[in-house]
């Protein structure tokens, strides 16, 4: 996951995309830690089997939204996926009023 991406939203109110971040016509390539930070935040935030090349991929984030699965069970979830892909991150989740928020830090 090497290719640069950015997290756009083109219409308010609308879920925002993972897409290829260009400068200069070209998508720039990192590595080191700038790579993985972003690898660690795409694995944690990518919902479960949206990718059809990859089933069963993903975070059963929907699940929790409907009450199908617990906050234990998706940051399980996101330790597991973090753990296989080797990447020195964890999960910090905070509240603000009724909503959830998720930070991917280094460990």
């Amino acid at each position: 996951m090497d290719a640069l991406l950015a997290n756009t939203q083109t219409v308010q109110g609308f879920f925002p995309f993972w897409d290829f971040q260009v400068v200069g016509n070209i998508v720039p390539i990192i590595n080191g830690v700038e790579e993985q930070s972003q690898q660690a935040t795409v694995i944690c935030y990518t919902q479960k089997n949206l990718i059809p090349q990859l089933p069963g991929v993903g975070i059963n984030w929907a699940g929790l939204l409907l009450n199908n699965e617990t906050l234990a069970a998706i940051d399980s979830q996101i330790v597991t996926s973090l753990q296989n892909n080797s990447l020195p991150y964890k999960a910090v989740y905070t509240q603000v009023g009724t909503k959830l928020k998720l930070n991917v830090v280094l460990e």
